[in-house]
């Protein structure tokens, strides 16, 4: 009996995400205390701490609407020169049918968002293969080539499928985060120099200090795995439109022949994509019960030759 893959196998991934997310903003929590205390602590006015963590949260928040309200686009600073090139070298309109293609993974999807399709060689699509900006779906070439009608559906879906959830959002989230934590960093670090003036104990303001400063890298693995645990709902939705886990799994090893290689786990940790082994192992955990997975191993004993 073939396996029926659903939109459920993804959305079991959603109480993941929010528990990720939930543990990111917390940890603003312990940095504004932090800041609070050591102005009590110093005897400072209250209005001081105040109007710098106001200015500070302030800014992160404007930072993270002009991200969310800005789009796709605005999160690619520092491309945006090249996408100005894209939209006007090197374009070239696709066929009919692999638009048609994509309108309908995009309505199964339920995604009503008009999208323009172009295929180009662009330096910048080619770190992606496959991306959408301000409803322009880029394709690069070289991806048309190497894959097959059934592998460049799944790759489709798996792009239109961050356009559903609005995976930009949490990349916005993720530089206001990063604004916030370095603009605590810095007004700790003036307690600690107004301290040292006003001749009184510096340790207080260097835990803060050094706490708001550790935030920071512990931020970016939050962020790297709420990236990596959109990466597996990605596919798993794009598998659920799909319905072929051969083609989705020899998608992967085709765009990226690395994909079967092991990677040591703070490599992981700091990946902002799962390893491809990890997302077919992912993928082969629904079709299985036994808890093996001849898939994977038959990819990794290629690798090891």
């Amino acid at each position: 009996m073939a396996i029926k893959y659903s939109f459920a196998d993804a959305a079991k991934y959603e109480g993941r995400l929010t528990f990720l997310r939930a543990v990111a903003l917390a940890l603003t929590v312990p940095a504004l205390a932090g800041i609070y205390w050591l102005q009590a602590f110093m005897g400072l006015p209250y209005s001081m701490a105040g109007i710098l963590l106001t200015a500070g949260v302030l800014t992160s928040l404007a930072y993270i609407f002009f991200h969310i309200r800005g789009g796709e686009k605005s999160l690619l600073e520092n491309s945006k020169q090249q996408l100005r090139e894209v939209n006007k070298d090197n374009l070239v309109p696709v066929p009919s049918a692999l638009k048609g293609r994509i309108q309908h993974i995009a309505s199964a999807m339920r995604i009503h968002k008009k999208l323009s399709v172009f295929v180009t060689n662009h330096p910048l699509i080619a770190r992606y293969y496959a991306l959408v900006v301000d409803g322009h779906f880029y394709i690069h070439q070289d991806l048309l080539d190497r894959l097959n009608r059934n592998e460049m559906d799944f790759v489709l879906a798996h792009e239109l499928s961050h356009i559903k959830n609005r995976d930009f959002d949490d990349e916005a989230m993720k530089r206001g985060l990063e604004v916030f934590f370095i603009i605590s960093t810095a007004i700790a670090a003036v307690f600690s120099l107004a301290s040292t003036v006003a001749g009184v104990s510096t340790l207080p303001a260097m835990i803060v200090t050094l706490g708001c400063l550790f935030a920071i890298p512990l931020q970016r693995y939050l962020q790297s795995a709420i990236s990596r645990t959109r990466e597996y709902r990605a596919d798993h939705m794009a598998l659920a439109v799909t319905q072929d886990f051969e083609s989705a799994s020899a998608s992967l090893l085709k765009t990226d022949p690395k994909h079967y290689k092991k990677m040591p786990w703070r490599r992981r940790m700091k990946a902002v994509h799962p390893i491809g082994i990890d997302r077919i192992r992912a993928m082969e955990r629904l079709t299985r019960t036994d808890g093996k997975y001849p898939a994977c191993e038959q990819i990794l004993a290629y690798g090891q030759r």
